[in-house]
């Protein structure tokens, strides 16, 4: 039987290799990454330095120890690692690692997928349309959400009322962040897309040439759940703000006769429009040219005094200022007593343009023209996001050629193989009614006081005397941990919106949000039950973690033709010893051409 490793530039035939591959069934872990290893021993020979690299010289320091490529063997082809191990002489050991494929893309960012990019004329209007609709109408939505990651007592988010996707009242469109004639910021909307659960796995699996069947399509608990990332997606902007404050005793000249003179400057580093307002206060001075405003030879205001009572001169006015590092020079003569109290000249320079950047306390806040998903998606490979889904709702994949099958394992099994033909030794059996399984979600932030959640949601342990709802695991319990949680629907504030809540401040957390539509005029989120214990124990465990405390472990190992046992897989089910088992592990060694040793462990079903 043909084995080969494929790579760009070479082809290693390992066909004449004596074997020994093991695999591990990923139904019974929480993970389903590489499975299969296969060790050989090879001779550098000329052909080999060609094609690979001269391996067994001492001088070549910088050759890979990792080489991809693919792997051909019991006519399959799979995505491969070569690993180089240990050289001695001309001998070189190494591996191949394969079965990576079990979720293809799994090394990819979500970020770095294929998702959803382009412009749209007004994402206030845009977004609203949006809200109308549901999955799989669209693949993204826009839920209300409500936050405390930006606190009012900030100067940048001082106008925000918490909610991400902040519909006006009358639900016409998405409330707008605004500076008013003043120029005061009013931070009041962050607008963020979310993707839908199902986009981001037809894109992700679609992206490797396969389609995405099974349970999973149908699921009531996911169809129409969507992900937030906890990313920030809002585009921060700047603006430009001079002050000058002058006290009292900050003179330039004095004179008994005269009293005092302020000369002062205020540089302004970027040319552009702006508003200049303040004011002088004048005392104990009367006539013309009291205070003025100069840049360069231009006097842009002044003051005449028509008093010599202690008066603030007021200004507000417009001014273009044409070149970068301009001055503006502020004027005044006033005699004072010297208690250096009081604000003689306040002067602030407001843009009215604004500037890419910001910064984190103050600046403006936009909701660009655009929908970007790859910034609205988690901090995650796709292969974590979709073990996080498996090991939340209990789903196995299987590839069977341009399909991927996503399936739940909290039912019987189906399409049963004979595996009778190898019953040839008694298997030793070992009950299994001492493990106990538990499992739990990770821990959210603390919430705000006035809602009084829990850092910990609910978790189930099970073992054979039966579950129990936030049980105590033992020492030697198998724990199944769920990297995510589903947003719960509450009145956050008075006067606010029944939605979701974020309960984490991550970019790593699988949050999800259920959203099918506008309820009334508005966009808030729901949160139909049986994503969190106990309704998912019934649902999506129990059958599947009954088997496995009280079934049997069956081990054998026997002699087959590499031919026939090549016609089963390690998920299969299998009928052997008058039950039907599915097999958890195996291993394969080559003791001829054509024959392996078997040895495989089992579990049955009960």
């Amino acid at each position: 039987m043909e084995t080969k490793f494929y790579s760009d530039t070479f082809v290693l035939d390992l066909s004449k290799q004596k074997m020994n591959l093991q695999e591990n069934n990923s139904r019974f872990n929480d993970k389903s990454f590489t499975k299969f290893t296969f060790p050989f021993e090879v001779n550098v020979e000329d052909q080999f330095v060609h094609y690979i690299g001269d391996y067994a010289s001492k001088e070549n320091t910088g050759l890979p120890n990792i080489l991809n490529g693919w792997f051909h063997h019991e006519n399959k082809i799979s995505e491969a690692k070569l690993t180089i191990i240990t050289i001695q002489g001309n001998k070189l050991i190494g591996q191949i690692d394969y079965g990576l494929e079990d979720i293809p893309n799994y090394d990819k960012k979500l970020s770095e997928l294929p998702l959803a990019k382009f412009a749209v004329d007004d994402i206030h209007i845009y977004a609203k349309e949006i809200c109308t609709k549901k999955y799989p109408e669209v693949n993204f939505n826009y839920p209300r959400l409500y936050t405390t990651k930006y606190s009012p007592e900030d100067e940048l988010w001082d106008a925000f009322d918490g909610y991400y996707n902040d519909l006006k009242p009358d639900g016409s469109e998405m409330r707008r962040n605004y500076l008013d004639e003043e120029l005061n910021i009013f931070n009041v909307n962050i607008i963020h897309p979310l993707p839908y659960i199902l986009y981001l796995l037809k894109t992700g699996f679609g992206d490797k040439g396969l389609e995405l069947k099974g349970d999973i399509l149908t699921d009531p608990d996911l169809v129409q759940r969507c992900v937030f990332s906890g990313t920030e997606y809002f585009n921060r902007f700047s603006q430009r703000r001079d002050t000058l404050t002058v006290d009292e005793n900050e003179y330039d000249q004095f004179s008994n006769f005269s009293g005092m003179f302020y000369i002062k400057e205020l540089k302004v580093q970027k040319k552009g429009e702006y508003k200049l307002r303040g004011y002088f206060n004048s005392r104990k001075v009367k006539g013309s040219n009291t205070g003025y405003i100069m840049m360069g030879s231009n006097k842009l205001w002044s003051f005449n005094s028509g008093s010599y009572d202690e008066t603030n001169y007021y200004f507000d006015f417009s001014v273009n200022v044409p070149e970068d590092n301009t001055s503006l020079i502020f004027f005044l003569w006033r005699v004072s007593d010297r208690n250096g109290f009081a604000t003689v000249i306040s002067a602030d320079l407001i843009g009215t343009a604004l500037d890419d950047g910001g910064n984190e306390e103050t600046g403006v806040v936009t909701n660009p023209n655009e929908v970007d998903l790859a910034r609205a998606v988690p901090d995650m490979t796709f292969g974590d996001f979709v073990n996080r889904i498996k090991n939340w709702f209990n789903y196995e994949i299987d590839i069977r050629g341009n399909e991927i099958f996503m399936t739940k394992l909290n039912k019987d099994p189906d399409n049963i193989k004979s595996f009778q033909q190898y019953e040839v030794s008694e298997p030793k059996r070992t009950l299994m009614s001492q493990r106990s399984y538990q499992i739990k979600f990770t821990e959210l932030d603390e919430s705000p006081e006035k809602l009084n959640l829990p850092i910990n949601l609910n978790s189930m342990y099970y073992d054979s005397s039966g579950i129990k709802l936030n049980g105590e695991p033992k020492s030697d319990t198998s724990i199944i941990e769920i990297d995510g949680y589903c947003m719960p629907v509450l009145l956050p504030k008075p006067g606010g919106y029944t939605t979701a809540i974020v309960r984490k401040d991550s970019t790593t957390t699988l949050a999800l949000v259920y959203y099918d539509g506008l309820i009334g005029n508005q966009n808030n989120a729901k949160n139909p039950s049986g994503c969190e214990f106990p309704e998912l124990w019934d649902k999506n465990w129990y059958k599947f973690l009954r088997q496995r405390i009280y079934g049997s472990k069956y081990e054998d190992s026997f002699l087959a033709y590499i031919e026939d046992i090549s016609q089963y897989t390690i998920k299969d089910y299998i009928y052997w010893h008058n039950n039907i088992h599915q097999i958890s592990s195996w291993g394969k060694e080559m003791v001829s051409e054509n024959v392996y040793k078997i040895s495989i462990t089992t579990e049955t079903i009960v």
